[in-house]
């Protein structure tokens, strides 16, 4: 009797064994589980601003076809509903473009529109439209406030200028007799002027926005790193120059304690630095107490940069002193 119940338990220890094993090689012969460490990433698009010839243009399908000028490779684009068309400096549309015009064009490039299309059109400009669109995204334009927004600033160009649209954010700075104001300094109707900053995907942003030209350009050069000129003045006390720009403003200038000050090769202190020298000064960013622009550096070339020759056209330079 005892022998028959060992070997009841022995079978069935056997049996369970056996199942065990049979688990473990039918879980191998199953398809593994996907592998969730890999990230799926989607394909990417790539924005592309070329110079092109229109091969071909379908307003019923609104499909543009364009050979890029530098390297000779067709493209054929697709247009919806955020694309720009730009064509005598206005609006336009697909059918106002002909096969053979030369055109710039940006591009999202997108595999999967394949292989209906290659691309979507953002923006297409002729060329005299481009032209354009280079000057207001590079150069200030002046005129009168159209409208004014949180979010956007329109701005009518003087002497029939173009109507160009800004967009406005916190970084957009507004001065007003040399203060920084708010936006609504600058309601509809008010002169203004406004420094750009072109965006890479199209669009302009307002960099500074002020009453005239002459003010931005001065803001945005006493904003630099570097400074250039002749020292007007030397004030040992307040450990301060006073700069004559090559821009032709005075400034003042404070040197700390940590300034560095190099006449030539050669280390000197503050009181080294004479009227009449002429130093190049890297500033710090942001302003004193005071409303001043301090230097950690300061150096004074062994020649000094003298203006253009306008008969020959090329730059040349002086020995310190003459």
């Amino acid at each position: 009797m005892r022998y028959c119940c060992s070997l009841v338990v022995i079978t069935s220890l056997f049996l369970t064994l056996a199942g065990t094993q049979a688990g473990y090689g039918q879980s191998a012969e199953t398809t593994p589980a996907p592998d969730t460490s890999v990230k799926q990433v989607a394909p990417r698009t790539v924005s592309k601003l070329m110079a092109a010839t229109i091969v071909s243009v379908t307003p019923a399908t609104n499909i543009i076809r364009l050979r890029e000028t530098e390297t000779g490779t067709e493209i054929t684009a697709l247009l919806d509903a955020d694309s720009r068309l730009t064509r005598k400096n206005g609006p336009a549309a697909l059918n106002g473009f002909t096969t053979g015009e030369k055109v710039m064009a940006r591009m999202v490039m997108r595999a999967s529109l394949s292989p209906r299309a290659d691309a979507t059109v953002r923006d297409i400009w002729d060329e005299s439209s481009y032209a354009a669109e280079r000057r207001i995204r590079t150069e200030i334009s002046v005129g009168k406030v159209v409208a004014n927004t949180a979010s956007a600033l329109e701005v009518q160009q003087a002497k029939g200028g173009a109507l160009v649209h800004f967009r406005v954010s916190g970084k957009t700075k507004f001065l007003k007799e040399g203060r920084e104001v708010t936006a609504a300094a600058f309601p509809v109707g008010a002169s203004v002027a406004v420094k750009p900053r072109g965006l890479p995907t199209g669009g302009v942003m307002a960099s500074m926005v002020g009453e005239n030209a002459d003010a931005l350009n001065q803001t945005h050069r006493d904003g630099l790193i570097i400074w250039q000129g002749t020292i007007a003045s030397v004030d040992p006390v307040a450990r301060q120059i006073t700069l004559s720009r090559d821009d032709g403003a005075t400034r003042i200038i404070v040197l700390t304690d940590t300034t560095t000050i190099r006449k030539g090769r050669r280390d000197v202190k503050l009181g080294g630095l004479a009227a009449g020298d002429y130093v190049k000064a890297h500033l710090i960013k942001g302003v004193t107490p005071g409303g001043f622009r301090s230097a950690d550096q300061i150096s004074v070339p062994l020649t000094v940069p003298v203006k253009k020759n306008t008969e020959s056209g090329r730059a040349a330079t002086a020995p310190k002193g003459g």
